[in-house]
């Protein structure tokens, strides 16, 4: 099958690497292509300067689990990943929240251009757009693990309060992500999760605030 990348998008992404060669990492904007054939451009802000890491996470014109967790919305210089380890992990969902938190706090130089260079087509068949299955809920809890081992690492990483506070707040929403998924499946699966909510380390339950406890057991017993 042959594929047909407009000139325009070869032109930006010659200029990207050639810019990316003196930054950690370059974050760009991008265009959405649509079942029907139309393309939408999704532009998130205006270019920055140079910026560190940390500034642009935070940057008030970013939404984080928007914008900074999609690796494909970056161009990332290999030494900065080979230096620092950062590496994608196998068979695992949702990989690109780890790479933000590692990516972030330890980049020094980043930047985002308001060049449109990446066209994204959306994928009705692709695994986070299916219906829930427990295969959901097991990932979900497995990111709450990942995230956690990475907040007992904090100085190793480079995480600041900041950091911290905003990978915290991670772990909530994603335990309460999956426990919306739970309330999906079927009686087999929810058993099949149950046993996967009995298995978080007790550790985890200091990021989930005392009403999802609840709402966790209260489906527990609704079983």
């Amino acid at each position: 099958m042959l594929l047909f990348f407009p000139v325009y998008y070869i032109y930006s992404l010659m200029f990207l690497l050639h810019i990316v060669s003196l930054l950690d990492f370059l974050h760009f904007d991008f265009d959405e292509a649509f079942a029907d054939g139309h393309i939408v451009a999704q532009p998130l802000m205006h270019s920055t300067s140079i910026l560190s890491g940390k500034e642009l996470f935070f940057h008030p014109g970013h939404i984080w689990f928007k914008n900074h967790v999609i690796v494909w919305q970056k161009i990332f210089r290999r030494t900065f990943l080979i230096e620092n380890d950062i590496l994608f992990a196998e068979n695992i969902m949702y990989e690109d929240v780890d790479y933000a938190f590692l990516s972030y706090p330890r980049a020094k130089r980043v930047q985002h251009i308001s060049e449109h260079v990446y066209l994204y087509r959306a994928n009705d068949d692709s695994i986070t757009r299916k219906s829930p299955t427990v295969n959901h809920v097991r990932y979900m809890i497995e990111l709450c693990k990942r995230v956690e081992v990475q907040l007992q690492k904090g100085e190793e990483l480079g995480l600041d309060m900041e950091f911290i506070a905003q990978m915290q707040q991670l772990i909530k929403n994603t335990f309460y992500r999956s426990l919306a998924f739970y309330k999906g499946l079927d009686r087999v699966e929810k058993q099949e999760a149950d046993s996967l909510y009995k298995e978080l380390p007790f550790r985890l339950f200091r990021y989930i605030s005392v009403s999802m406890a609840i709402l966790q057991y209260r489906i527990r017993l609704s079983l």
